[in-house]
Formats: structure tokens, sequence, C-alpha cells
């Protein structure tokens, strides 16, 4: 532990990429454990438990905060003037111990308020990796708030201050030490002499870094196969506004593609672009090996038990192979949809993260899969293949088992395409995809072999509303801020939105010097304020919601310049402005 804590602490002060590479392949060549070395990689990823495996502790912030409380005496009221002060609970954990550890009249000045200790604070000399996980799967196979916060208490009481520090940020999911994996893999690289993508491949096909660091140091590369049910990174698109620019990144042929797949290509294929329709649902990764299915996000998140008709109809579904042990992973979307259309997005908000009462919403808000790329199926991966043939296997292998796939067609020339883009619109889609039909699947790279196109949209002149307090580095700032415009007649304000990007660190300083003084009520943490900064507001999409009042939500909101003082309070945005947006958005008005 003693080395992973000061290996954190130095890459949180290290900006540049090739030294942290640097200080991690040293950390590595120390750890002599294989324990040691995997939890070593994986946690300074951030992870307590290889995606691969679902397990989750339900810790957060409020359990710390009890738990550091068991040990130290502190009151609720105590915790929340230091916590204020650092405004980052790694460091709130680690201050209080210190001054724990110092003189009892010391701890009595910085802590007025000492009760009983139920947890005597013994930090020991040496404590392992190892250690640490014995705890956290005591927290994995626990419930309840009060056995789970003794945990907890019982092992800060044996961590030092720094120890404590990083533990307690894995813990709630929030280490922050400024490394990607990809940066851990530089470093496993580097430490034990194996080629770069030669560990990238690994870490893709294991889906642990762990495991990969272990394997490297052994040079233990045999027998590694694709495996499903770990997540996988999707591959992103670069946006592009220019039809003619499209066009001509699509005419462009890969370098080192194969001569024969050129001259056994259909002609049509050559002679236009591939576009597709963009959805607005949830980005998803199919994984299915006979009984079972998993679902996971473009972000990693294991979403299965949100969507259990999705995973009913994958695990119903009949294909034409009676082979029991049917193995695929599909890249589509999950959509709402019902009586055979699909809805806006808002319906499936309803879902994520509900526990309670989701049969209900299975029922009034129900969801499908689209499917628009296949990439293993039956022990054979796909992801070097062009994306022609990908599909082409999709279509095939799926068909008449009644599962959606993309809207996809082949356009010549720039007509066409806007063409489809406004069929798209009329629709309710978002906008088009346009990829590269020799595309291969890039896991989590963002490159130009896939485009996408959206309607630029005109921002909206927006008032704040409420202001609240953020997190982490920005705990001390009112930096989360919604927003409204009026009503039709411009006698009600009505909420519309909530934004916390884009401002610059001299705004976020303004709104909070400036709106604790027109507050007119104290949030738990923030204020409501009069209606007097003006904000312009750009954003990505509206839609219908019933999280707000006014009945429309803006998605992906991002502040673009404060008004205040360039725009008057009665020529903001009205709700008017934002249905005609809404229905421009939904190809309502697209001729």
């Amino acid at each position: 532990m003693e080395l992973f804590a000061n290996t954190c602490e130095l890459l949180t002060k290290e900006s540049s990429t090739l030294k942290k590479i640097e200080i991690i392949s040293q950390a590595l060549k120390q750890i002599e454990d294989v324990q040691d070395l995997e939890l070593f990689c994986l946690y300074l990823t951030g992870l307590i438990y290889p995606l691969s495996i679902q397990k989750n502790i339900n810790v957060g912030k409020a359990l710390i905060r009890d738990a550091a409380c068991l040990i130290t005496g502190l009151s609720n009221q105590e915790w929340s003037k230091v916590y204020r002060k650092f405004g980052e609970i790694g460091k709130t954990v680690e201050y209080i111990l210190e001054n724990l550890s110092k003189k009892k009249d010391t701890q009595t000045i910085l802590f007025s308020s000492l009760e009983a200790l139920q947890f005597e604070y013994k930090p020991r000399d040496f404590i392992s990796l190892s250690d640490i996980s014995v705890y956290i799967d005591k927290l994995s196979n626990i419930s309840g708030n009060i056995a789970k916060t003794n945990i907890i208490a019982e092992l800060l009481s044996l961590l030092k201050p720094l120890h404590a520090k990083y533990v307690v940020k894995l813990l709630i999911g929030n280490l922050r030490i400024g490394v990607q994996e990809s940066t851990v893999e530089a470093a496993i690289a580097k430490a034990f002499d194996i080629d770069k993508n030669k560990v990238s491949e690994l870490n893709f096909y294991l889906g642990n870094i762990g495991e990969v660091a272990v394997r490297c140091r052994e040079k233990q590369f045999d027998h590694i196969k694709f495996s499903l049910f770990h997540p996988i990174k999707a591959m992103l698109a670069s946006a592009e506004l220019d039809i003619e620019e499209i066009f001509q990144r699509m005419y462009e042929k890969p370098k080192n593609i194969d001569p024969q797949i050129v001259d056994d290509i259909q002609k049509e294929l050559l002679e236009g672009v591939w576009v597709e329709y963009k959805y607005d649902g949830i980005r998803a990764h199919i994984h299915k090996q006979g009984d079972r299915v998993e679902i996971f996000t473009r972000d990693l998140k294991h979403i299965t038990d949100q969507f259990p008709e999705i995973v009913q109809f994958f695990r119903d579904m009949k294909l034409e192979s009676q082979n029991t042990d049917v193995s695929f992973l599909l890249d589509g979307e999950i959509v709402p949809y019902k009586n055979n259309q699909i809805y806006p997005f808002a319906y499936i908000q309803r879902r994520l993260g509900r526990k309670e009462n989701l049969n209900d919403e299975v029922i009034n808000n129900p969801t499908a899969f689209i499917a628009y790329d296949l990439l293993y199926l039956n022990g054979n991966t796909l992801f070097e293949i062009p994306l022609f043939k990908r599909r082409n296997l999709l279509e095939k292998y799926f068909a008449n088992t009644g599962m959606l796939f993309s809207t996809q067609k082949i356009v010549k020339g720039k007509n066409e395409f806007i063409e489809f883009f406004r069929q798209s619109k009329r629709e309710g889609r978002e906008g088009v995809m346009v990829k590269h039909i020799f595309s291969r699947y890039e896991s989590g790279k963002r490159g130009l072999m896939w485009l996408k196109y959206k309607q630029t949209l005109e921002p909206l002149d927006v008032v704040v509303l409420e202001a609240e307090y953020g997190e982490g580095k920005n705990a001390k700032y009112l930096s989360s801020f919604t927003f409204g415009v009026w009503d039709q007649n411009k006698a009600t304000l009505l909420p519309i939105g909530k934004v916390s990007s884009g401002a610059s660190e001299d705004e976020l300083e303004y709104f909070t010097k400036y709106l604790p003084k027109i507050a007119v009520e104290e949030l738990p943490n923030g204020y409501k304020v009069r209606p007097e900064v003006i904000l312009e507001v750009g954003f990505e999409n509206i839609q219908i919601s019933n999280r707000y009042a006014s009945g429309f939500a803006v998605r992906f909101p991002r502040i673009l310049r404060i008004r205040t003082g360039d725009k008057p309070l009665d020529e903001i945005n009205t709700i008017e402005d934002v249905r005609k947006i809404y229905e421009q958005i939904k190809g309502l008005t697209t001729k």
C-alpha cells in the first residue's frame, strides 16, 4: 500500500504522460507478489474489480464520512467544515487522520465537538494491497449501511493518513490521478520489455489490466482468446459539417487494404457513401453465449438489470443454427420502442438508475435494441474485417429473428445525402452517421473513418434560476446552474435545463461571489437566485420531459458566454422559441 499511495502522489503532481509512464514502470519493477502486482495495475485505473466481474460495493461519500466520524469522533457539522475546505473526500480523510495522530491538545483545537470514539486509530506500519482487497470483498458481500460503515471504519483505523486518502478515493470510484488505462498499458510494456501493441491487444482480449501485467512479467502469452462479458469501448465518430469534405474522406481507400477485397466488392459500394441513421438512445454492446446475456454501455457500465425485456428477447431469440452455444457481440442502440415506433429519449431516461417499480417502467416504457454492427460470432472476432462484410454477416445471421437493424443506405452525391438526412430528421432521428465501407472496428478510437453529421442549432439566451456547488476541483465554486426561459406571455420563468460545463475559472469565481448576493432561498448545496444572470447556452438537443415545469429539457448544454449587461431579461428566449427548435430538431418543419 505504501508503494501504491506514493506512486499516486507522484502521478497526481505530474502532467507529462511520458513521465507518468516512467513512474508507474519503475513501481511495477519493485512488486514481487503476483496478487499485489495485479491489484496495483487494476487500482491505478480506478477500478476495484475488473469490469468482467460484475461486483460493486455501493459505497458513497456519506458512508466514508460516517466511518471517519466513528474513528475521529467528529460530528457531521465538523466534517462538513473540513470537507468544504478541501472540496475532496480523500484530502479530507487524510487531513483529519493526520491531526488525529497529533497531540490531544491539537485535536481539541481542530475538532471542537469530539464525541466518544468507537474505533481506535492504530495505523499499521505495513498493509498490502491484498489486505485492502479483503475489506473490499467484505463490502461487496454485505448489505446495510451500518454494517458497511463499520467495515470501512475498521479499515481506515489501520491506515496511515496518505494510505487512507487513496483507499477512500478508490472506494467511491473517484481516484483521479490523471492515469488512463492506456498509460498503464504503456508502463507495463516499458517495465517488462513487451511491445506496447502486444500489451494493448492482450488487455483488449482479456479485459483485465492486472492479469495482463502478470502475463507480461511471466511472458505467458499462450491460449489467449477474446472473451465475452467484459465491456469494450465503442468505436466513436468525429463531427463533420461539410458534406463535400465527408464525400472526399469516404472515397479515400485506407492504407494496406487487401486489393482482392476491393476487386470483389460490389460496384455500388465503391461509387457511393455509406450513411446510416444516428439514433438518440443508449449506445450499447450486447454479449450473448448460451442463455447468458449481458449489456454494457459505451462508458463500460453494466446495465443488464435495467433492461430485462431486451435480455429476454435475446435469450428467446431463434437462430437458424441449432447450436446451443451460440455466441455473439453486437454494437447498437437501446431506444424507447412501443407500437412499432421509436419514441423520444426522454422515455428511456425514466429507466436509468431505477431499482424500484422497474416492472412498471418495462410495461409503460418498453425498449428495443437496434443493431448496426456485429463484432464477434461463435468464437470468431470480426473487428479486423471491413464494415461492409460485418454488416453482411449481421443481416444474414440475424435475418428472421425480429431484431431491428439500423436504417442504412449508399448515397451518391450531395443532394441524395441531404435528402437522407432530412428523412432521418422527419423520422425523429438525431442526424446521420457516415461510415467508411472498409473501416475496421477500432475500439475506443475517434478517428475519421466514422463521421457524424447533425444539424447545427442556434444557442439560447437563458437566465440562471438556481446555483449549486460542484464536486472535486469545483467544490468551492457555484458551478452547476438550473436555467430557464420566459413563458409565452413573459410573465413566468420556466426551467428547461441544468448546465455545469463551459465556464472558465474566472467566470466560476464571478458566479460564486455574486450569486449568493442575489439569493432568495438557501438550498442544501446552493441557492435559488433572483433572475439577473443571463447566459448564452449551446446544446445538442431539446426533448419533451416531465422533469421541468416547462415540459422541455435541453440536452448536453454548455455555457458559451455570460450576457448579463448585454442582454436584458425581457429579451431572453421564450418557451415558444424552445418549442420551435424542438419541432425543427424532430423534422416536423423539415421539407
